[in-house]
């Protein structure tokens, strides 16, 4: 008999925890495991990535469903938030309302889910906490709070070494229901993907002109801004280059007000989310990641997986295939640390000869089986 694994999830715009997701859904043995998706809101992008064989569950629906009337807008938002609201207090009625079946195993796959987990009303299920950054450690308070619920469940997953340790470290006290395993890719589906065509995008990557590319949601953690200003001042200094991000987020009208009072409309490019970012990825020189926190970066093992070089922010939670000089380089989350990686590509032909060669000889064809069979070990 096949075990049920719901996969518990805010919602499928695009983001590292939904690639994960992704990935997973498309790994596991249909034979062995039945898995479904539960959303708290039904909206993103990615929700046609979703398996057509996976049935998908949802407290509230988001915009999609709607006419884009801006007028009444608000009012769909407050009836969305009452609807969560309830959820989150009585979730037993929602449950029936939605004829789920009985999970034998349930999967928080980011912190917003993981109160709802505990308070499941599948009391008998194996409850799983999927640990991605250490973001919401900042304050004590939250990490208390997030220390009881992860406590209260049966394993939680750290796909880092690092990320483990960092929260052992500002929480205190040790996680111990928590171990590691490898992140899941579908790598050929990746290089395939890769492959299709960008349209009318592909002019900013056919000009002759070295391109970085990044893939992020705007916000503050992922440093677009601390970017903009780095690439600015190489402009000045005379150093030539491109960057492109994919990505939307909260900051977008900020930093695209910072971006044409800079005066760099022409060189640095917020082409906001794309339902496959892998094309713009295989076709740039290079990938850069700017992260100001300690998380762990899919799209930085998906560029390596294209073969392109990176430059990724000095955390070591991103270091999976990222190695320092050999398929990479990690510097320093600041303006002059990244002033400093991006002169080095474009300054130091050795250097990122050397990173291709090795890239090159990278082999990819066990990682995901490998990886795959790690999950399955504790389901």
């Amino acid at each position: 008999m096949r075990k049920k694994i719901l996969f518990r999830i805010h919602s499928m715009e695009r983001g590292e925890r939904q690639n994960i997701l992704l990935s997973i859904l498309n790994s596991l043995d249909i034979k062995k495991y039945e898995p479904m998706v539960l959303l708290d809101i039904f909206q993103g992008e990615l929700l046609k990535a979703i398996p057509v064989h996976v049935p998908m569950f949802f407290i509230a629906k988001g915009e999609e469903f709607y006419k884009q009337n801006i007028g009444l807008r608000f009012f769909r938002g407050l009836s969305r938030g009452m609807r969560l609201s309830m959820y989150h207090h009585f979730p037993k009625s929602f449950m029936k309302k939605m004829d789920m079946p009985i999970p034998d195993i349930e999967i928080a796959m980011m912190d917003s889910v993981l109160e709802d987990l505990i308070k499941s009303p599948f009391k008998k299920s194996r409850k799983i906490n999927w640990f991605h950054s250490d973001k919401g450690l900042d304050s004590k308070n939250e990490g208390k709070q997030l220390l009881s619920l992860t406590h209260q469940c049966d394993i939680t997953i750290f796909i880092s070494h690092i990320i483990k340790s960092d929260a052992e470290r500002c929480l205190g006290t040790e996680v111990y229901n928590g171990i590691f395993i490898r992140n899941l890719y579908n790598v050929k589906e990746i290089k395939y993907r890769s492959l299709e065509p960008l349209g009318d995008d592909q002019l900013l990557l056919d000009q002759d002109k070295i391109t970085f590319v990044s893939v992020g949601s705007l916000d503050y953690q992922n440093g677009y801004n601390v970017l903009i200003e780095a690439h600015w001042e190489l402009m000045k200094e005379g150093i030539d280059h491109r960057i492109i991000v994919i990505g939307d987020g909260p900051d977008y009208s900020s930093l695209r007000k910072k971006i044409k009072s800079l005066g760099i409309e022409n060189s640095f490019h917020l082409l906001g989310n794309k339902e496959n970012p892998y094309p713009y990825i295989a076709k740039a020189t290079y990938y850069i990641q700017p992260l100001c926190y300690r998380a762990y970066s899919l799209s930085v093992e998906e560029a390596i997986i294209l073969g392109k070089p990176v430059i990724s922010t000095y955390d070591l939670a991103t270091k999976g295939l990222l190695f320092q000089d050999k398929t990479g380089l990690l510097i320093n989350f600041s303006k002059y640390g990244l002033k400093k990686g991006i002169k080095k590509f474009l300054l130091d032909t050795d250097f990122v000869t050397h990173l291709d060669k090795n890239l090159k000889s990278l082999d990819f064809s066990q990682y995901d089986e490998y990886a795959c069979e790690q999950l399955e070990e504790i389901l």
